[in-house]
């Protein structure tokens, strides 16, 4: 027996996710059918305004909601980071739990995934030529 139509559909977009596969899809399809329409219609108004409200900096790819109209986030916009270091970092919550031991001082780049010499195919996507 198969889930009806709308409900694989939506497991499928969740199985796109980063680190979810269909099993986890699933519960998260469930444990939204079970949820009252307010709480639904909160879900959907954040995903719909998240688009708006944020930017990806310019410089290091680190998503920020900007105020006026901002091309940097506020660490690349701050001109007390040391602008002779540069961290790479594979994604924005690398970049965050380093932001927050509040020991380096420099600016960040987020590359969007790992550099493997095995797996070339890989690496095209990355956001190497940014560097």
């Amino acid at each position: 027996m198969d889930y009806p139509p709308k409900i694989q559909e939506l497991i499928e977009i969740f199985s796109k996710f980063p680190g979810v596969g269909p099993k986890t899809a699933s519960r998260f399809v469930f444990y939204l059918l079970k949820k009252q329409d307010s709480q639904i219609n909160e879900f959907l108004d954040v995903i719909a305004d998240l688009k708006k409200s944020i930017k990806i900096c310019k410089f290091c790819h680190n998503p920020f909601e900007p105020k006026l109209k901002q091309d940097l986030c506020s660490i690349c916009s701050d001109p007390l980071r040391n602008k002779n270091l540069l961290c790479v970092v594979e994604k924005e919550t690398d970049l965050l739990l380093l932001e927050k031991t509040g020991k380096y001082s420099g600016y960040y780049f987020i590359l969007g995934g790992l550099l493997s010499p095995l797996k070339k195919r890989e690496t095209e996507r990355l956001m190497l030529e940014n560097l």
